[in-house]
């Protein structure tokens, strides 16, 4: 395991705001698993990557360091008006924008 992941596991529970004893809770295993997986001295199985990153609500790439921003902050800098008003591309380019855009949206309530 990369230390991606464990400074992102980091991250995540204190942007949730969640202690390490929550956490273990939540993911049905003891504090100390949760302290070794943020140490980088254990590799958590891969069930336990899914429900980290369903419990994050963000995808598994993330979690492990190979995507750089979730979808949720790439659809912060978005919004429907703004795709629309770029006026510089043609019609061609704001479909594949808008078609990407509404892609986000399904996958952000989908991962929820």
């Amino acid at each position: 395991m990369n230390d991606m992941f464990a400074k992102r596991l980091i991250m995540l529970r204190h942007k949730r705001k969640i202690s390490q004893e929550m956490l273990a809770e939540a993911l049905g295993v003891t504090r100390g698993c949760v302290t070794n997986w943020e140490r980088g001295e254990r590799e958590p199985r891969r069930a336990f990557i899914n429900k980290l990153a369903s419990y994050f609500e963000v995808s598994v790439d993330y979690l492990l360091g190979m995507e750089k921003e979730t979808n949720e902050k790439i659809m912060d800098g978005l919004s429907e008006q703004k795709i629309l008003d770029i006026s510089m591309l043609d019609a061609k380019s704001k479909m594949a924008i808008r078609s990407y855009y509404e892609y986000l949206k399904e996958q952000l309530k989908l991962s929820r």
